[in-house]
This record gives structure tokens, sequence and C-alpha cells, in this order.
């Protein structure tokens, strides 16, 4: 993927190999976490399934994907795609959009797959307790290193800033671990004072939410690790996984109400049965769908076969752009401001 640079417009890094008719264009900043405007989707480990909902909770597919063993964690890349963690089948397992299975052995090798994630290049990343490291893959499951952050006690969730770094927390030593984008460790104690830590996530804002699974909590971290809430979110029941939505509402999994819970962005609970009819919430990730909300219009202002100039939209450095021209969805990131004056002299 290209990177984009900004100069009052947006260049969106692309890799076109076709001719797009210059013509209107929509476009929508996300965090490098990924843009979440779509449907909800579970795993549940009972029912051995991943389920699919709308945005509003309302059941749209019961058996998604069928045929797992205990599916654990699951995550979508930029195109769309769905990768499940299985973990009795140790395996980490790729479906298209539409659920249909690409790979059932997408990655194997594993033992107990805990916690997967992207990074903002496409590198597919498994928290492995069994092994007690974090392995890296690229994006066509080719193992990068088996040990990018080794020498771990039991990792229990895995999830990126939008710097970069990776953030591990721990159900045996009780803290979340801060480390760089190359696997190196920053803070061994970002946060502490857990007890038994399970999901962590990050908000568009950079604040760090981590359920504490001894306390049925969720607690907020400002992007430095203080901590600004210890009771954000209390009257949990086995709290598996938590995800936001792209109008920054916060969902939990838990695994006592077998439900999927909704907060608001301060932690008011919106509905205590978003999605029912579970038996052993997992794991939540949510989709992304075009044209995606909170459209900034524009015109397209210049076309090449690796970038797209959007003209009248302004990002921040290290977000997501997705844009839509005519029915083709392209999508990059921005990463630095240049001046106008900057540009014309390239």
């Amino acid at each position: 993927m290209n990177r984009a640079i900004l100069a009052g417009s947006v260049i969106v890094g692309i890799a076109v190999m076709m001719s797009i008719s210059v013509g209107p264009i929509y476009a929508q900043l996300c965090p490098l976490t990924g843009c979440q405007t779509g449907n909800l989707y579970v795993s549940d480990s009972i029912l051995d399934t991943v389920r699919q909902y709308n945005s509003t909770g309302a059941l749209l597919d019961a058996d998604f994907i069928t045929g797992l063993s205990f599916p654990i964690s699951i995550a979508f890349d930029s195109a769309g795609n769905l990768y499940v963690a299985d973990l009795n089948l140790e395996s980490v397992r790729q479906y298209n959009s539409t659920g249909a299975l690409l790979d059932a052995d997408f990655i194997t090798g594993l033992d107990s797959p805990i916690s997967i994630a992207f990074d903002s290049a496409g590198n597919l990343y498994v928290a492995d307790s069994g092994f007690d490291t974090v392995r890296q893959y690229n994006s066509t499951g080719a193992l990068l290193d088996a040990d990018f952050v080794p020498a771990l006690s039991s990792p229990r969730s895995i999830a990126f800033d939008s710097a970069g770094n990776l953030y591990v927390s721990y159900g045996v030593l009780n803290t979340v671990r801060q480390h760089n984008s190359t696997g190196a460790l920053l803070d061994a104690d970002f946060i502490t004072g857990l007890s038994f830590p399970s999901s962590i996530a990050f908000d568009s804002a950079g604040n760090l939410y981590g359920i504490d699974g001894s306390l049925d909590t969720i607690r907020k971290y400002n992007s430095t690790g203080a901590l600004l809430d210890a009771d954000f979110i209390t009257g949990l029941s086995s709290g598996n996984s938590i995800a936001f939505d792209s109008a920054g509402n916060l969902y939990v999994a838990d695994g006592g109400f077998d439900t999927v819970r909704q907060y608001n962005s301060t932690g008011a609970l919106l509905d205590a049965d978003f999605a029912p009819g579970l038996t052993s919430p997992r794991s939540i990730a949510f989709d992304f769908t075009f044209p995606p909300s909170g459209l900034i219009g524009g015109t397209v202002g210049s076309m090449s076969t690796t970038s797209l100039l959007v003209a009248g939209a302004q990002a921040n450095t290290g977000w997501w752009v997705i844009a839509l021209v005519g029915a083709v969805a392209v999508v990059g990131i921005a990463y630095k401001a240049k001046t106008n004056k900057d540009q014309k002299e390239e």
C-alpha cells in the first residue's frame, strides 16, 4: 500500500491497475484499526459458529460460518475477509465477506491461538497462549516471525494503536505490555493493577479499554497508560471481548449473560441484550460497508495507477482513508502533510 500525502486534500495510496473515470467521490476517515460501519459478527464457542447481525442487532445469519471447533477470536482484513482463530483446531481459517471458506489452513502449527489482529500493512498477528508468544504472518499466511514477541506468560489479547505499537494483555502477570512495530518491548508495565485482564481495544481517540476478568468491569486508560476510569463499565458476567463501532459505541461479548451488550461512548448502557440468542459469545468484530457513513463530499482531482487525489477532503496523519469512486472502493493511509507550495515544487 502506498503512502499518502496531505495538502488540504487527501491522496489515497492505492494500487489501481485499471482505468477509472474522473467523477464524484466520497471518502471517510477511519482509525488504523479499521472502518467499522457495518454488520456485527459474533463467534460462539459452544455453538461453534460465527453469527452475523446488522447494525441494529437484528440477526441476519445464525450460521454465517459453521464447522468450527471453539472459535475464540475473529478479525477482518482491509479487503473484508474474515479470519477465525480456532482453539481446538489450532489454526486460523480464512473466509470471504459472504462467509465462504477460502482456506481452512490459512495458518497452522499453532498451540492455543487465543487472539488475532492485523497491523496497518496487512500482516496478521496471533497471540498463542500455548507457545507463550505472539507470531507474525504476512497477508498470504506465510510465517514472518515465530517469536515476534517472545517469552510471554499466558497472553490473552492483542491490539494495535494508531502509531503501530502492539499491546498484549497477560492473564497471569495481570498487566498490559507495550511493544513497538518491530516487537521490541517499550513498557513491561504499561498498565498494571488488573486482575486477569482479557480483551483490550482502542477507541478512535486513542484511549485503551481493558476487561478485568475477575472484577467483571471494563477500565479506561489514556494513550499513555494513565487510568481514566476504573469502573467505566460494571456489572458484567464473564466479559470475553470488546469492540467499537464507527459512532464510538462500545460492545461487549458477555459469556455469562450469553449476549452482546451495547454502551455509548461515556459508558452508559444502551442495550443489555443487543445480540441475543447466543450460548457462549467469545469474540466480536465489525465489517465495513460502502458507501461509508459520515461521507465527505469531494471531486477526484487527479488519478494515476498508484494514487488518487481527493479534493476538498481533510485527513489526519495515521488514519485510513476509504473512498468510493463510482462502484469501485479504494483504501489507503494518510501519513503526513505537505503545503501546496511543496506539492507544486514536486
